[in-house]
């Protein structure tokens, strides 16, 4: 599934949405999505884990955590993957909300371990992702809704939080 198609699906092709909405509506299934083990491991050891399966290559985790009903998948690495996964999970789960997560990298000495980093904007290249130095690609870049940036950041903070 594209962002584009993510968006779709979620919204249901309508143009606003209410992002608190969703937050407050306790009945709402979240679908948080990584692309491998250590990425994920934190909140599956959280999770009341009800059920474990296997969609293709995504190993997928329905739970409970803190009161919210939550469909925790690892996709497997590359944007290839993580739209096959989310594909089959929005397919299978319904779910409300999808919140991808993953490692930042190390580029910017001032963060440390375990710090959150809440994107502004996203930046991919065409294609499947991958970046091929024979074949020209284009970049997009895409940016995120400031009211849903500014709800992560009042979500996220007990914890040292950046916006970039």
């Amino acid at each position: 599934m594209t962002r584009a198609g993510a968006f779709n699906y979620l919204t249901g092709g309508r143009e606003k949405r209410s992002f608190d909405g969703i937050i407050a509506d306790m009945s709402s299934r979240i679908c948080i999505i990584g692309a491998i083990g250590e990425e994920i491991a934190g909140i599956k050891q959280r999770l009341r884990i009800r059920q474990a399966h296997r969609i293709d290559h995504s190993a997928v985790f329905e739970g409970e955590w803190q009161g919210r009903d939550i469909v925790l998948v690892r996709s497997g690495m590359g944007r290839v993957r993580a739209e096959a996964s989310l594909s089959a999970v929005c397919e299978r789960f319904s779910p409300t909300l999808i919140i991808s997560i993953g490692f930042a990298g190390g580029l910017d000495a001032h963060l440390k371990s375990c710090d959150l980093l809440i994107a502004e904007r996203v930046i991919g290249l065409s294609g499947d992702g991958a970046f091929n130095y024979n074949q020209a690609q284009s970049i997009t870049e895409e940016a995120l809704a400031p009211d849903l940036v500014g709800l992560a950041l009042r979500l996220a903070e007990p914890m040292n939080a950046y916006r970039g």
